[in-house]
């Protein structure tokens, strides 16, 4: 929203004549600041009154495996090139500073993981897990401490309703099965006529 509100300020400035480009990115720049500001704002309004406390272990560990997490959803359920996604993807949960102390991402293919290997020798795994996308394992583990499930696709779980809870999807978005023709609703003034007067 505010990157259209940007938009729409930026071609105004430049379309109104009598500023100068110079001036019309400085009016830009502000808007942009005072959006900044503000998000800023909000946030700090937001923030919990409580002291950061560090994750137990290692720091670059868990910036390994958020690398490696990163890597495999990247190759792996986004098709992008490993060599790009190292440069450019994933710097939230693999910082890009931290990416120089670790070693390059091993790609395998054939059992879809990606490992980053420490200095010190520590591996860490993202491996892809179908429906269940990648999955950072644990330090020294192969498999996952559960059992990956398939997630039923929108049309499967509409499929398996029954048929008296299908009046209530709606026929404009496509979640009526194939054939279905909803029933005739009755009238208000039907239904109230069928019911037996209190008195």
């Amino acid at each position: 929203m505010r990157i259209c509100a940007n938009v729409l300020l930026l071609t105004l400035v430049l379309l109104s004549g009598p500023l100068s480009n110079t001036e019309g990115l400085t009016a830009l720049a502000q808007s942009q600041d005072t959006a900044r500001k503000e998000l800023v704002a909000r946030a700090k309004a937001l923030e919990l009154k409580t002291p950061y406390v560090a994750p137990p272990g290692d720091p670059l560990e868990h910036d390994a495996s958020g690398f490696a997490k990163v890597m495999c959803s990247a190759v792996f359920i986004t098709g992008l090139d490993a060599d790009f996604a190292a440069e450019n993807v994933g710097f939230f949960t693999g910082p890009y500073e931290a990416r120089a102390k670790l070693g390059k991402p091993v790609v395998d293919r054939a059992n879809k993981t990606v490992t980053v290997t420490l200095a010190n020798g520590v591996r860490r795994i993202a491996k892809y897990f179908g429906d269940q996308g990648c999955i950072s394992l644990p330090v020294g583990k192969d498999s996952l401490n559960f059992k990956p499930v398939k997630v039923k696709s929108r049309k499967e779980l509409i499929a398996g309703l029954k048929p008296h809870y299908l009046q209530y999807l709606r026929e404009d978005n496509g979640d009526l099965p194939e054939g279905y023709v909803p029933q005739a609703q009755p009238s208000v003034q039907k239904a109230a006529m069928a019911l037996p007067v209190l008195s």
